[in-house]
């Protein structure tokens, strides 16, 4: 049980009516107190990579990246107040009707045992990381763990569902190619860096 007594930039004095005396405490800057922008963090990111930020008319920001399957653009999208992350990538792939099922099949196998979520939308696939930040604050390293493994995910689910769109894995065997894809990008990133990012406008 205390009251306050009073308080400057620096220092709270208060007084403990359990012991009667008084304590002082320093005080924090409000700005101590509000977690992180996400915006700010992420623009951070881009500046510790060299690069400008690109920002979409609706304010999100995107980056083009190369892998070693296919070369995508992640997007970025944050909502401060309900202190959100989510990355997205199209995997580049256009699914015809015919083939339809099978990728569904394919969802269903992959998706059972904790793979990414993989959506369509039109005859087009993507996937997306959402991060739920609550009072955590973001760094520029947190966000490019998450573009990272977006992306990541990205390389591995692209190989998969292209294969599967074009009749050379069955649906039910879209696992099995993922871990073995997953063990090849794992070789990959040991030889080599793994990731560039586009510096290019």
């Amino acid at each position: 049980r205390r009251l306050l007594l009073s308080e400057d930039d620096e220092k709270s004095v208060w007084l403990d009516l359990d012991t009667g005396r008084e304590v002082v405490e320093p005080r924090e800057a409000a700005d101590d107190l509000q977690p992180t922008s996400i915006e700010s963090a992420i623009e951070a990111w881009f500046d510790s990579l060299g690069i400008a930020p690109r920002r979409t008319p609706n304010g999100s920001f995107h980056i083009n990246f190369f892998r070693a399957v296919f070369d995508g653009r992640v997007l970025l999208q944050f909502d401060e107040e309900d202190r959100t992350l989510f990355c997205t990538v199209s995997l580049a792939l256009t699914v015809p009707e015919a083939r339809r099922a099978d990728v569904a099949l394919a969802l269903l196998e992959l998706h059972a045992l904790g793979e990414p979520r993989v959506s369509m939308v039109g005859d087009r696939l993507f996937t997306a990381q959402l991060v739920r930040l609550g009072d955590a604050s973001p760094t520029a390293s947190f966000i490019g763990e998450q573009s990272d493994l977006v992306m990541y995910n990205a390389d591995v689910l692209h190989l998969v569902l292209a294969n599967v769109i074009a009749g050379l894995c069955p649906p039910t065997q879209a696992l099995e190619l993922a871990r073995k894809a997953k063990e090849q990008l794992a070789a990959n990133v040991k030889s080599n860096a793994g990731q560039a990012w586009d510096d290019t406008a």
